[in-house]
């Protein structure tokens, strides 16, 4: 079975790859919504 073996790491290997993507998704759209709200309110002060 050293078929399965390698497909096994190979499937571990993809889904932490995904993770890690996933990850970085979600942490650059709460950066942007940070800059974002950061950008109106610095417009609501400037009104």
């Amino acid at each position: 079975m050293p078929i399965i073996k390698k497909y096994t790491d190979l499937i571990i290997l993809l889904l932490l790859v995904l993770v890690l993507i996933l990850l970085l998704i979600i942490f650059t759209d709460m950066h942007v919504a940070k800059i974002n709200r950061n950008i109106q309110q610095t417009a609501i002060i400037q009104l």
